[in-house]
């Protein structure tokens, strides 16, 4: 992820699946890659999540069980130019969903599929002044 954050640093979209990558590679590439605005990381269960990109606008997060609240609270905080986020399969509750709907200011579009803790309150609720999913 190092080399590819080296020799790619216009990179503006990047996807990956089912891969052996940990959070130093996605953050070498968020690092490396300050033009990064989308980022998909499905299947690779040794990701928690820990992004730390201030000009990231999509982010989709899926079949990770290292993501819960805590890494929930960490994209709000360092990811505060979310617009649409998706997380699928994620150990995630409602304090997770809280936590970046406030922290996302700018966040239009949220999917939250098969994360069985998050309550059906959560998800009929209006969050961030106006956002339903």
């Amino acid at each position: 992820m190092a080399c590819i954050a080296e020799k790619c640093v216009a990179l503006r979209k990047f996807c990956i699946k089912g891969c052996p990558i940990m959070d130093v590679g996605i953050k070498a590439l968020a690092l490396g890659c300050p033009d990064l605005v989308k980022l998909k990381v499905k299947k690779c269960i040794a990701v928690t999540g820990v992004v730390r990109s201030g000009c990231l606008e999509r982010l989709a997060l899926c079949g990770s069980g290292a993501i819960g609240d805590v890494e929930m609270a960490c994209i709000a905080e360092k990811c505060v130019a979310l617009r649409k986020f998706c997380i699928k399969g994620c150990p995630i509750m409602d304090v997770g969903i809280k936590a970046l709907a406030l922290g996302c200011p700018d966040l239009v579009k949220l999917k939250v599929k098969k994360c069985i803790a998050v309550t059906g309150v959560v998800r009929s609720g209006c969050v961030n002044g106006g956002l339903w999913w």
